[in-house]
């Protein structure tokens, strides 16, 4: 291999690569949050705000904007806006950056353990693998759960390695933390735990030949402590969403959506709602396994590669332990179809350790077969940066937000506002470009209330309220009018109390 040079022992390969991944992120970091799937880059925003307004989640019983617990999944990645709004305000850049380092974390955990278990070319073959997967190109820099569980997974496969190395406590920690950051993250992170738990038991009781079983077993009551840790988590989830709502149909009402439903209503296929549950069953199942090769596409590739005489495979395999992280993408698809085959990201669990497997696989390719696999991984990374990107917004949501641009600098920031439901319609993106969380729909504005305190609105021309602020006993002034297809008339007024007007 190329002569190693001394940060991270970075090949020349490698650094290549990162410069053209380093590319990429520039161009994420200057995107609003109108992309296909991007509206979660707003809402954990708008989550984070929230937060910062009023921990203990009150708000939950209004609606998922305007609070930050969502009731159908763990909590901690709806607080990564936190460290950007304290410091740079309404930007999204910040929490872009965030979720692309603990991705770019994850590939450094993930590079380490391929170099240990096989060679420095499996190292470089897991990171071109895994940075450049179209999962990642797309869905890398915006800010989710699944995005960040591939990360922690990547760090879960390598800390528990390095501790079965080297029995530490210190090495056991990491673990449990590693552990339990995931299980705040995603209900994907719980999968591996309880699977090992299991296989951990079964060897205890029924005795094994398999090495990797045994092992487990060895370890059944530090993976019985995290199963614990699990239950309590998910025990205070429930606890929480009861406290909030007074139920627990949110989650439950979703869960049954996202699995046993199999509809299609909401999805990109809405208008096949009316064939058959089995016929709609068999096509999400297809659609999912095509989604997860082409999101998964540059581990296939080598994968097929690793077929021909010319790309020798490596004798050095991975093992069977695999099968725990990889339960983290196959049982949550299997239990939730439906969510799967409507968010693309919903397999990302699985490109870990399928990258790791293939990575192995190519241990043996000679250095100039891994500096070519570099150099097509740049390429997708700057295909995508610098020529797909800013083509591919999303036209309907980037006219929505365009049309409530700058409003933040008349209201200010935090500003309480009422809003025709036509423009806000549940986009985060929108309400996120307002630079608040109190806005009012006038869906839920009362016509009994006499007195009205916010402090401007933002309507449809057509809407009734119009005509109730700027009445002689309210006084409000339209100061703004602008096109908005979300509108009606195509047209949106914008109010604010007389007396600041001037």
């Amino acid at each position: 291999m190329a002569e190693k040079k001394r940060f991270l022992s970075l090949t020349n390969a490698e650094i290549i690569f990162l410069a053209c991944w380093v590319i990429w992120l520039l161009a994420w970091l200057k995107e609003l949050p109108i992309h296909r799937h991007d509206f979660n880059t707003a809402q954990w925003m708008l989550h984070s705000w929230w937060f910062l307004e009023e921990p203990l989640p009150t708000c939950a019983g209004i609606s998922r904007l305007s609070c930050w617990y969502y009731p159908t999944h763990p909590p901690l990645v709806h607080l990564f806006g936190i460290p950007g709004l304290v410091l740079f305000g309404w930007v999204t850049w910040p929490i872009r950056l965030l979720q692309a380092m603990i991705i770019l974390w994850g590939a450094f955990e993930l590079r380490a353990l391929a170099q240990r278990i096989a060679t420095p070319a499996a190292g470089s073959m897991v990171l071109f693998i895994f940075l450049a997967s179209p999962m990642l190109i797309l869905y890398g820099a915006i800010p989710n759960y699944e995005p960040t569980v591939v990360a922690l997974l990547c760090a879960l496969m390598n800390r528990t390695s390095l501790y079965l190395d080297d029995k530490k406590i210190s090495g056991i920690i990491c673990v449990y933390a590693i552990a339990t950051l995931g299980m705040l993250t995603d209900w994907s992170a719980y999968h591996p735990v309880g699977i090992a738990f299991l296989i951990a038991w079964y060897g205890h009781l029924k005795g094994t030949e398999s090495k990797w079983v045994q092992v487990a077993a060895e370890h059944r009551w530090h993976l019985t402590t995290l199963f614990a840790i699990g239950v309590l988590i998910f025990s205070s989830h429930l606890y929480t969403v009861y406290h909030a709502y007074g139920s627990l149909d949110p989650i439950f009402s979703t869960a049954e959506l996202r699995s046993i439903s199999f509809s299609l209503a909401g999805s990109r296929l809405d208008g096949l709602s009316y064939l058959s549950k089995p016929v709609i069953m068999i096509g999400v199942f297809l659609g999912i396994i095509l989604e997860q090769f082409l999101t998964m596409a540059s581990a296939w590739i080598v994968l097929l590669l690793t077929r021909k005489k010319n790309f020798p495979v490596s004798t050095t395999s991975v093992g069977k332990w695999i099968l725990i992280p990889m339960s983290a993408g196959l049982i949550h698809t299997l239990m939730f179809p439906q969510g799967a085959f409507i968010h693309e990201y919903w397999v990302a669990p699985l490109l870990p350790p399928f990258a790791l497997v293939v990575a192995v696989k190519a241990s043996n390719w000679t250095e100039n077969q891994v500096n070519v696999c570099g150099k097509v991984a740049c390429a997708m990374l700057l295909l995508w940066g610098l020529v797909l990107l800013p083509i591919t917004s999303v036209a309907y949501i980037e006219d929505s937000v365009e049309s409530v641009e700058n409003l933040h600098e008349i209201f200010g920031d935090d500003a309480s506002i009422l809003v025709s439901y036509e423009i806000i319609s549940a986009r985060p993106e929108v309400v996120m470009s307002l630079h608040t969380g109190n806005l009012t729909p006038t869906a839920w504005a009362s016509d009994s209330q006499e007195d009205w305190n916010w402090d401007g609105a933002v309507l449809c021309a057509d809407n009734a309220w119009v005509e109730k602020l700027t009445s002689a006993n309210q006084n409000y002034t339209i100061i703004d009018q602008r096109p908005s297809p979300a509108c009606p008339t195509e047209q949106l007024v914008v109010l604010v109390p007389s007396n600041q007007s001037a």
